[in-house]
């Protein structure tokens, strides 16, 4: 993994450019919305939503779950959720994170921003932590 950093890390043009879509404003959408049924989300799944137009991914470890803004904390490029690996990956910079949010790898240094979770019936509701 290692390895892969470091070539990542040496694309070091591509780390001073700017995304090639420049970032929108986020659509003002406040409280709680629902964004999947329990039975959705299978044990190791995940499924991706918009909150207004933050783009999320909720993943379930085993009945543990968390759902993630998949806006880098770097320069806000959307990023991906590879669940083979465990590991959100960013297109833009090479910047790597953990299935907890937390950069492991290249330019970021911040974790991803969560999203608060509630289960209410057999409906599962976000909202942004990070604006609470």
């Amino acid at each position: 993994m290692g390895a892969i950093c470091g070539f990542g890390l040496l694309l070091i043009g591509r780390y001073l450019q700017p995304p090639s879509k420049p970032l929108e404003e986020p659509i003002r959408v406040e409280g709680w919305i629902p964004i999947a049924y329990t039975r959705e989300v299978t044990p190791y799944g995940s499924k991706e939503f918009a909150y207004g137009n933050i783009p999320g991914v909720l993943i379930n470890k085993r009945g543990e779950m968390r759902a993630f803004s998949l806006l880098c904390s770097h320069f806000g490029c959307v990023i991906n959720w590879l669940p083979d690996r465990k590991v959100f990956t960013c297109p833009c910079h090479g910047g790597e994170f953990n299935s907890k949010g937390t950069a492991i790898c290249g330019p970021p240094e911040d974790p991803l921003n969560q999203f608060a979770i509630q289960v209410r019936e057999d409906r599962i509701y976000v909202k942004p932590a990070w604006l609470t």
